[in-house]
This record gives structure tokens, sequence and C-alpha cells, in this order.
């Protein structure tokens, strides 16, 4: 297991020791290289792929990708986490031409953000989270966006916190408008796995999604947003 699972199945422990500390089963997220070689990490993750809390569900999701290669088969409860899983995950198709939703969120320096204030401009919406590697490794590109096409809103999002998100998003930087410890594009998109890029025109449609990193995706999205910005 590697660290990033070890966080994200430490960081759901925690929880599930929280929720469950009143009845006599209590699970100490002391160190889970000291867990039983029989611990049932496939059932303990689908609890919280079917928890109503999106939080959870996102690192469940987390660690689920890490662990495991095909959970929907395995798992006591294969036929709803397979369901679950499957709504959480980003259908792009269908969202493709339509009309960004709408949306008021704060950003972490306090202002708030609606359609009002991205419409008349194209808007890079970046999701994002400090345990993703891919995410932290695109952010120079991100950046150099910026720079050659300034008139452009840049927002990113991430379930993590403010204070979280501090130390990488001051070092690395990460320079777009940071709206953290925030859900609601992570529910409205069913965004699960990251990063993912969402690239808006300036009449407020959907023109573009993009899953995963790399250098031939970023160079696709830029050309893309290069035409948005020239419409």
């Amino acid at each position: 297991m590697n660290l990033l699972c070890i966080y994200m199945v430490f960081l759901l422990l925690f929880e599930y020791n929280n929720s469950i500390s009143h009845t006599k089963v209590r699970i100490k997220p002391k160190n889970l290289l000291n867990l039983p070689q029989t611990f049932d990490y496939y059932a303990f993750i689908s609890r919280f792929l079917l928890n109503k809390s999106v939080l959870l569900q996102l690192r469940a999701v987390v660690a689920y990708e890490c662990l495991f290669s095909d959970l929907r088969y395995i798992c006591n409860t294969c036929t709803q986490v397979a369901d679950r899983y499957i709504t959480l995950i980003l259908r792009k198709e269908e969202w493709i031409g339509k009309a960004f939703p709408d949306f008021k969120v704060k950003d972490t320096e306090g202002k708030e953000w609606s359609n009002t204030d991205v419409t008349g401009r194209p808007m890079v919406l970046n999701f994002w989270y400090t345990g993703c590697g891919p995410c932290i490794r695109e952010m120079p590109e991100l950046n150099k966006w910026m720079e050659v096409y300034p008139d452009v809103t840049y927002l990113a999002t991430t379930f993590d916190s403010a204070a979280q998100i501090k130390k990488i998003v001051e070092s690395r930087p990460f320079l777009f408008t940071q709206i953290a410890d925030d859900l609601f594009f992570f529910e409205t998109f069913h965004v699960s796995g990251m990063p993912v890029t969402i690239l808006v025109d300036k009449k407020g449609i959907i023109r573009h999604i993009e899953q995963g990193t790399g250098t031939a995706k970023l160079r696709y999205m830029q050309d893309k947003l290069q035409k948005l910005v020239s419409e």
C-alpha cells in the first residue's frame, strides 16, 4: 500500500471510529499497518461509498482506486457498491453543449462567485485535491495559461480545506482562484477521479471537459481554450 492509500484509508478509519464510538465495536486508527491481516477492506470501504456524505464518498473512491482493481465483483455488497460508484462518475457527454449550472460559491479570500461574475469571458474550472499527484504536477502548466490568456476566469475547486491546500498553493504555486472546502461542483458534476478540467465559453456554455492530465491532454485543452478566447 502506498502512502496515499494509507492516508485515505486512515481518514475513513477515523470517520468510522467516530461514527461508531457509542457501540461495543471500536477501531482505533493508530497505525494501519498494525491492522489484522483479516481486516475486510472491501466491506469497510463499501460502507463509505454508500454513505450520505459526499466527502466520505470521495475519500472512499480515492481509497478504492488505490487499493482495488475491481471492488464491485469482490465486495459482499457488490451490487450496491457498483451502483453507487457509477453514480459518482462524471458523464461529460451529458454536459457538453449545455449551460453551466447556476452556482454561488466563496473563494479562500472570502469573495463570492456566481454565474454573473464569469459571464462574458471564458472560464476554466479545475478539480483537484492535495493527495493527487497528477493534479499537482499539472499546476505549472495551468499557471502558464493565465499568462497567455489573461482575459479568462480561472477557478480551482477542492474538497480540502483552505488550511490543507495553503502550502501547495503557495509553494508550487497554484495561481487559480481557489474554492476550498466546498462540494458544490463535485456534487453537480459527479466528479470523483481527478484532475478534471472544464472549459466554458463566453456565453456560459460548457464546451469541453477533460479527465486526467498529461502533456498531450494539456496541449489539447490549451488549443480548445485558445478557440474560446478567439470567439
